[in-house]
């Protein structure tokens, strides 16, 4: 019985080893992990893109909003955003966006251009933009 066993065992070579786990492609970079890495100025242009194609993403707003605010960069930023193209349609914010850069740049000419172009659809803001402006003098 022990050489029967023996000789099976010598005619059944091994199984093959499991093959190496396949990686899983690497997702697109989003709005959102760019800027979770801190990676602002690539988040920035991604959100810009991705409100270029649909200007009512609330999530590609807020990673606009918080790259450009964080980056540091408050006056290069602000001339990345013209005052007469607003991104995907989205007045309000872009404006808004644009008037806070500008107080962050200390450029109270851009707010105050910001605050005009918010007094018929965000007067309060406006008023706020207007305020601060005057304050920086």
């Amino acid at each position: 019985m022990f050489a029967l066993l023996l000789v099976l065992a010598c005619n059944n070579p091994p199984p093959p080893p499991p093959p190496a786990p396949v990686e899983a492609p690497k997702p697109k970079d989003t709005p959102q992990s760019l800027l979770a890495d801190e990676k602002f100025p690539e988040a920035l242009e991604e959100a810009k893109k991705a409100l270029t194609a649909k200007g009512d993403d609330a999530d590609s707003w807020d990673v606009l909003e918080k790259a450009a605010l964080r980056m540091g960069k408050a006056k290069d930023t602000l001339a990345q955003l013209p005052a007469d193209t607003p991104i995907g349609g989205q007045t309000e914010r872009y404006h808004l966006l644009r008037g806070k850069l500008a107080l962050q740049a200390k450029n109270p000419a851009e707010a105050l251009v910001s605050a005009a172009a918010l007094q018929s659809v965000n007067p309060g803001d406006s008023a706020w933009l207007s305020l601060e402006a005057v304050a920086l003098g």
